[in-house]
């Protein structure tokens, strides 16, 4: 990601989905959040929407500071 273009592409790819309560993309850090339902979705599934999208995603643990 390194445009607000590519951050609204994720941001409207997830607005339709009824297990994401919220998305949030950082272009700084060069990441994005998504918030949702566990039971009806699971990580690997959100990396693999954004990643097909074009960009690469992994899961970060919720408390991470990452690198």
């Amino acid at each position: 990601m390194h445009c607000q273009s590519c951050a609204l592409l994720i941001e409207e790819t997830f607005a339709n989905d009824p297990c994401v309560y919220e998305v949030t993309v950082d272009l700084d850090s060069a990441r994005a959040t998504v918030t949702f339902e566990a039971g009806d979705a699971s990580g690997d599934t959100m990396c693999a929407i954004v990643t097909n999208l074009g960009y690469p995603a992994a899961l970060l643990a919720a408390d991470s500071p990452g690198p």
